[in-house]
């Protein structure tokens, strides 16, 4: 099958929902994209908003001032109407730390001394 007809008529999926068409509904047929992965960020920032707060508060990053503290806690406050953009943001951090902490680790457990 050419892979054109996937996307006919500016639909993606155009091969399966003709073929599925009898047994979907009309919004799912004539929608153009699909949903994206932000809401599930928006509900993993909200379900460990403190315990990014924590990590990102005290961790390498703000200790060695490589962010800065009163923009991540502005960002964090319960109060702040937090974007899509500053929850990638934030949790681009995050998982910064988590690599510092597994590098740092690793130094430990070969030196056998913390850092």
């Amino acid at each position: 099958m050419p892979t054109w007809h996937q996307c006919e008529g500016g639909y993606d999926r155009a091969v399966a929902r003709k073929a599925f068409q009898q047994l979907l509904p009309a919004s799912v047929l004539e929608r153009r994209v699909k949903g994206s992965p932000q809401g599930f960020m928006f509900e993993i920032f909200e379900q460990r908003r403190d315990e990014i707060r924590e990590r990102l508060l005290e961790g390498f990053l703000a200790t060695n001032g490589i962010i800065e503290r009163t923009t991540i806690e502005r960002a964090l406050r319960p109060s702040h109407q937090t974007t899509g953009a500053e929850i990638m943001r934030l949790l681009m951090f995050v998982d910064t730390e988590a690599w510092v902490d597994h590098w740092r680790a690793r130094d430990e457990i070969r030196t056998g001394l913390p850092e």
